[in-house]
């Protein structure tokens, strides 16, 4: 049989598509559906321009924090700022206290123990004084460092100077030490430690002369009852001040019993003497002669 006159050859049939597979009754287990192929091809290698790109945004970050951190530190503070300055209450500026070294085995007033029946000041009384504040003018009438103040000249600066000098021989005034400078704001400041020769005589000296002891400068003063100073106490300071419409100054006188040493200090201003200048002055003078 020829291939024309032979049964035609089969042909062939096109494959079925098949259906995709369903899940069981129960569904897929967990770990068919969550399961991680056993190996994952390595993915294609970074380009450089990537990583570049990165390290230039961490980099522009960097800056801009940067940036920002420093103008924020120099921004001014808000009490700096014009209408939000805190306002001044015109204390001086003085230079950091220092005490003098004490001669050798010699120990301060107030590291003097009882037994010694007498607090005394073994340092040099006029590196105890207070020293002119910044931009103060010195007044070179008084000695300050660098000599002895005449009592004839203290005695005279006050009402009674005849009964003051008759106290200084009676009680025995060993030395003055004294200076006096005027401060930026107008304010003429005069300090006067005067040395005893114990603490019994300047306590009982203290209790008698606080109300007789009229400056001339100020011969209108009265005094305040319970004044206060950080660090001072109140017994131990005696303060005087100017009365409201007097043609005299503005003067505040403030007394203070330092062991062997009484304190005078004297504060004029042909306005007013600004409270908050005084107690700065009283409470660096205090400190010294207590150290």
């Amino acid at each position: 049989m020829s291939e024309l006159t032979g049964p035609p050859a089969p042909v062939p049939t096109p494959p079925q598509p098949q259906a995709p597979p369903q899940p069981p009754p129960g569904g897929f287990p967990a770990t068919m559906v969550w399961a991680v192929p056993a190996y994952l091809p390595p993915g294609p290698p970074r380009p450089w321009r990537r990583t570049a790109l990165r390290w230039a945004i961490a980099a522009a970050v960097f800056l801009v924090v940067g940036a920002v951190t420093a103008a924020v530190m120099m921004v001014p503070a808000r009490t700096d700022l014009p209408g939000l300055r805190t306002p001044s209450d015109h204390r001086y500026t003085f230079a950091p206290l220092r005490l003098p070294e004490l001669p050798s085995g010699a120990a301060g007033p107030n590291e003097q123990g009882p037994a010694s029946g007498n607090q005394t000041h073994a340092a040099d009384l006029r590196r105890l004084l207070l020293t002119a504040p910044v931009g103060g003018k010195p007044d070179p009438g008084y000695p300050g460092a660098s000599g002895w103040y005449s009592p004839t000249g203290f005695a005279a600066k006050f009402s009674d100077g005849d009964d003051l000098r008759k106290q200084f021989a009676d009680h025995g005034l060993r030395h003055i030490a004294a200076t006096a400078w005027t401060g930026p704001d107008g304010t003429r400041t005069e300090i006067y430690l005067l040395a005893y020769r114990s603490d019994t005589t300047v306590t009982a000296l203290f209790s008698s002369e606080f109300d007789t002891m009229v400056p001339m400068a100020a011969p209108y003063v009265g005094e305040e009852s319970d004044p206060f100073f950080p660090g001072v106490g109140s017994s131990n300071v005696m303060l005087a001040v100017e009365p409201a419409g007097t043609s005299a100054p503005a003067a505040d006188v403030v007394w203070l019993d330092c062991a062997d040493v009484e304190a005078v200090i004297v504060m004029t201003n042909p306005k007013a003497v600004t409270p908050a200048t005084l107690t700065q002055v009283v409470t660096l003078q205090n400190d010294l002669l207590q150290g």
